[in-house]
């Protein structure tokens, strides 16, 4: 088709008026439908590199890749997701947020709430030490994996992460700050105040989050951590409840939900699932959490007693408590 059209001229390079007409003649031997003229002059003077109004076989092919590419789109359409926005950036958070105070600390993971200087936004700053996951036994590659999954999660009622740092020795995680605490928290002070949560309130917290744990599964993931504290309030009334901490999560096949099996356990006591102790489980194994979690928001006498260290702990689940001496 190139040959053809340069006839009469230099067989090596084709006129930019000669293109057009050479690639309607492609695309009608080829089958595909009409081509856009307007994209075609958009994009044919990218390819006329020296300016002289001809182009090569070579940047003709590639033109007509370009305009087959735009006619893909228009009729398949790239969906654009949150996680196409959230990127690393540059330098250090310090850069960008003041730290407010520690609201939280594990083995390996220091959380803080932060304040952006700029907008006065608080948000919260979850710090990994690279050096400190791998004395723990997890390689930094695990905790990467975190951000990955919460980088594909964008749904009111799960954790959303902004952006992250990362240099040579931690992993900065910017994420939602929800201020109101966490569900084991309210069912604490419930407690203390000897008045049992009321069930239109339990309704209201408790759809969203298995509306969010369903989202969750629709992403190839599973939770394998769901309990009280790992849900937490952006707001009380009306309650909008956020699941946290998908570090656990595990992806599975969709297309295979119903008949693969993980053999990876983890989770905690109280809520994890039997079939998670047997280490032959699906995603289902949330729904058992979860029944768990709503048997905990709706007793009226949950089992309270002291830590070694005096603190008060309260335990809201079905099945016996561990051991508190240990």
């Amino acid at each position: 088709c190139f040959q053809r059209f340069s006839s009469g001229t230099d067989d090596d390079l084709l006129s930019l008026d000669a293109s057009w007409p050479c690639v309607q003649s492609l695309a009608e031997e080829l089958g595909i439908g009409e081509l856009t003229e307007r994209l075609f002059w958009r994009y044919v003077r990218r390819f006329d590199t020296t300016g002289d109004w001809h182009v090569s076989a070579e940047e003709f092919e590639q033109l007509f890749r370009l305009l087959l590419l735009a006619k893909l789109h228009e009729h398949q359409p790239t969906p654009f997701c949150r996680d196409m926005f959230i990127s690393r950036r540059p330098g250090q958070p310090t850069d960008h947020y003041e730290a407010v105070r520690v609201i939280g600390q594990g083995a390996f993971a220091v959380v803080t709430k932060v304040r952006d200087k700029k907008s006065g936004v608080l948000r919260v700053m979850k710090t990994v030490d690279r050096e400190l996951a791998m004395n723990s036994g997890v390689p930094f590659e695990v905790v990467m994996e975190e951000m990955d999954k919460l980088k594909a999660l964008d749904h009111p009622s799960v954790l959303r992460l902004f952006e992250y740092y990362v240099d040579s020795k931690k992993l900065y995680l910017i994420t939602d700050f929800l201020r109101y605490g966490d569900l084991l928290q309210v069912l604490i002070a419930s407690h203390l105040q000897r008045t049992p949560l009321a069930e239109t309130w339990v309704r209201g917290v408790f759809q969203p989050v298995c509306e969010g744990v369903s989202y969750i599964h629709s992403k190839g993931l599973m939770h394998k951590d769901l309990k009280l504290d790992n849900i937490l309030l952006s707001s009380l009334d009306p309650p909008q409840p956020v699941v946290i901490d998908v570090g656990l999560a595990e992806l599975f096949p969709l297309e295979d939900a119903e008949s693969f099996r993980s053999e990876e356990y983890a989770g905690s006591v109280p809520t994890v699932a039997p079939e998670v102790i047997r280490r032959s489980f699906t995603c289902k194994c949330d729904v058992w959490s979860l029944g768990c979690c709503l048997f905990g928001l709706l007793c009226q006498k949950p089992t309270a007693f002291r830590r070694p260290d005096g603190g008060l702990e309260v335990y809201p689940y079905p099945f016996s408590p561990p051991d508190s001496s240990e």
